[in-house]
């Protein structure tokens, strides 16, 4: 085996899935906040913030200058 070259698919299984993802039930391709005990604040605060975002643009008017 050569370490120094870039080759992700040893670490995937035959579907293209690591084994960490398929435990996870529901999203196996989708582990963007992780799993844990931690994993829960992560996305609470994610939320919150897309949220905050999308109020923000919602409420603010832009108009072009000079008019």
């Amino acid at each position: 085996m050569d370490a120094k070259v870039f080759k992700p698919e040893r670490w995937l299984e035959p579907n293209g899935i690591t084994k960490k993802a398929q435990e996870v039930k529901g999203y196996h391709h989708l582990l963007t906040f992780g799993d844990g005990p931690r994993s829960r604040i992560r996305k609470t605060f994610a939320l919150a913030e897309i949220k905050v975002c999308v109020h923000y643009l919602a409420v603010v008017q832009c108009s072009p200058s000079g008019i």
